[in-house]
């Protein structure tokens, strides 16, 4: 009989135990202690792969693996990028476990337990954390590394690619000269590059004359015939730049299709003719004209509205003629 006693005794002490036990580990604090370390945890591990993903690979480079800085780039950040999207997957799943837990506590519990997390987080690691897997741009350690590659210089295709950022201006004496007007080549498909020669060539500087044709991407019958010089340059940490385009000539190509669409017809008053171009189509044109007035030649682009008239010169020239015919 006593030794049932004391068995049952024996069992209920373990068994308030346990309860203490469980009572005191699920305390809000306890949950908040628990879940700060876990934060900790998963920032000092994601820290430490981090850095040694950036060590891995400076001391395993290989510049001549590569054709162009921009592949090492892309490489560098690929692999940064899917290291740092587990990182943070882990940081979220541990703010999705937080929110829960808080919505299970009534108002004093979340107290005790925000007091507890805020006091055993550490925020400082956490948001350098944050900060590494957001940044854009390579480390300096990694852009030192990709420095020392050699990019190849530019042919015709990658200048093509390259001129598509810049503008075009026409050459002194040229239709397009006088009202300073540009061609975005943006708005063009380049055809028909082929370079005229190497003006300059270093390991910093590459300079080439090219001839190209530029066909309009939404109207092949505006082309422009091109001749212009290109300087490359080599930055520090990026591959072949261009630093500017010189043009050498530009010359409009007229598309036979419009060429019975206009004519210039004289219109005035009683002391004065003025030369107009008229447009006999229900399409804008733009048209070039060349007329010779004052002991000079000149050239004029005029753009004439569909069935209108449009103003080349206030009075008569001794000479005029319609030199080219493009659709805007």
């Amino acid at each position: 009989m006593v030794m049932k006693t004391n068995r049952l005794v024996l069992l209920l002490c373990t068994t308030l135990c346990l309860m203490v036990l469980s009572i005191s580990c699920s305390s809000p604090e306890r949950k908040g202690k628990r879940l700060a370390s876990k934060e900790n945890q998963i920032c000092e591990k994601g820290l430490d792969e981090l850095e040694g993903l950036t060590k891995a690979f400076t001391e395993g480079f290989s510049p001549e693996k590569y054709n162009k800085r921009q592949d090492a780039k892309d490489e560098w950040f690929s692999r940064y990028q899917e290291l740092s999207n587990q990182v943070e997957d882990d940081l979220n799943n541990a703010q999705e476990e937080l929110n829960m837990t808080i919505s299970n506590m009534n108002n004093n519990e979340q107290l005790s337990f925000q007091k507890s997390y805020w006091n055993n987080l550490n925020s400082m690691k956490q948001e350098e954390l944050r900060r590494k897997c957001n940044q854009n741009e390579c480390p300096e350690v990694v852009l030192n590394s990709i420095a020392r590659i050699r990019p190849v210089k530019p042919d015709t295709e990658q200048m093509k690619k390259d001129l598509g950022n810049h503008e075009l201006n026409d050459v002194e004496g040229g239709y397009y000269y006088e009202n300073h007007k540009t061609i975005k080549v943006e708005d063009y498909d380049i055809s028909d590059m082929t370079v005229n020669k190497v003006i300059a060539e270093g390991t910093e500087e590459y300079v080439v004359e090219v001839s190209l044709t530029l066909l309009g991407k939404s109207n092949n019958d505006r082309r422009f015939d091109v001749t212009c010089e290109i300087r490359y340059v080599l930055p520090k940490y990026d591959d072949w730049t261009i630093d500017f385009v010189k043009t050498v000539a530009f010359v409009p190509v007229s598309s036979d299709r419009y060429n019975g669409c206009v004519k210039l017809t004289l219109t005035g008053g009683f002391f004065q003719n003025d030369l107009y171009v008229k447009n006999e189509i229900d399409k804008s044109l733009e048209v070039f004209v060349k007329y010779h007035k004052y002991g000079e030649w000149n050239k004029k682009v005029v753009v004439v509205q569909p069935l209108d008239y449009a103003l080349v010169t206030y009075g008569t020239p001794d000479e005029y003629s319609i030199v080219y015919v493009m659709p805007l």
